[in-house]
């Protein structure tokens, strides 16, 4: 909230605080209630107690869908856990708001999405966030018994649900902690990785043996996937109903590319038999047509035996895509 507020507009909220629910207010003036509270008794307002609520506390309570299996890995990799409070908090930039709010929605909760500009200090860089506060004690709880807690940063492993739903988990994970390019990787604990390279071979996906130590002490590494990146990718977003917008439009990027990749690049040459006004495609062919030895037709024309005779007609240039697709390049010589 804007700390410079005239005396009328402290006023305002204040009659508006009074007037509606904590939670309206967050939403009006994008924060979040903890916000809005410091704001008040900053500016001497009294304070009222208004608790959010969570209709659908159970949400966690068992891993049995896609949805849950991927925000519980989504708040792997973006959640932070407050034990003593029993809150969960899940703060992104601006530009992936969307998955906040489809979160909002599952659990049916008062709970703001709150926004906020602020500087970066180191280099002045405007940032956008947005922020998601969820109070829940039940929450809180079956999220430690996944092994989501406070210290997941350091302790995370892959969950213990049905197989099934693994692939939707790490699409929240990787969504969080991941980078799709020419090489896919995912950052997370060692011993996360580890189950996860486990988890992969059965897709017969090779992930890279080297894992780049992020931060050692804070157990903190990175795999990466090249080679079988399309599989992993495959995996993960093909017929999946939740993800980060972003991620999957990297995804459908990907793909195209890698339809569009070139594979195998040919060139030939065809060649016009000037005595007999005939052009003939490719070396071999030319000399099988004058029966000669291919070997032996090379030779003399590389020597310039041929001229006046047969000579260089077209260059030929044939590109094949991974889709099979040819793309056949003819330049005149």
């Amino acid at each position: 909230m804007n700390k410079l507020l005239t005396i009328d507009k402290i006023n305002q909220i204040k009659f508006e605080y009074y007037n509606n629910q904590n939670l309206f207010l967050c939403e009006k003036y994008n924060c979040s209630n903890e916000t809005l509270i410091k704001f008040l008794k900053k500016n001497n307002i009294e304070c009222k107690w208004k608790a959010q609520h969570t209709e659908n506390e159970n949400f966690f309570n068992i891993i049995d869908s896609e949805e849950k299996a991927y925000f519980l890995g989504f708040i792997c990799a973006d959640g932070s856990i407050n034990n003593k409070k029993y809150k969960l908090s899940i703060t992104l930039n601006t530009k992936d708001i969307n998955i906040l709010y489809k979160f909002k929605s599952f659990l049916n909760t008062t709970a703001p999405v709150s926004q906020r500009i602020y500087s970066d200090k180191r280099n002045g860089t405007i940032i956008h966030t947005t922020n998601i506060q969820i109070y829940s004690k039940k929450i809180i709880n079956d999220l430690s018994i996944l092994g989501v807690n406070k210290n997941k940063s350091n302790q995370l492993r892959l969950p213990n649900i049905n197989e099934n739903l693994i692939k939707d988990f790490l699409r929240g994970l990787f969504d969080g902690d991941g980078h799709i390019s020419g090489q896919c990787s995912l950052i997370s604990t060692y011993e996360c990785l580890d189950d996860t390279i486990i988890f992969l071979k059965k897709f017969n996906i090779e992930v890279n043996k080297y894992r780049e130590t992020i931060n050692k002490e804070k157990n903190v590494y990175k795999i990466i996937i090249g080679k079988d990146r399309i599989k992993l990718l495959n995996l993960l977003y093909n017929n999946s109903n939740i993800y980060l917008e972003r991620k999957h439009n990297a995804y459908l990027n990907e793909l195209s590319k890698n339809k569009n990749e070139i594979i195998n690049t040919s060139t030939y040459y065809s060649f016009l038999l000037v005595n007999e006004n005939i052009i003939i495609n490719g070396t071999k062919e030319c000399a099988n047509y004058l029966n000669i030895n291919h070997w032996t037709f090379m030779k003399n024309f590389k020597r310039g035996n041929y001229i006046n005779k047969y000579e260089k007609f077209e260059k030929i240039i044939i590109k094949t895509k991974r889709n099979g697709e040819k793309i056949i390049n003819k330049i005149k010589l």
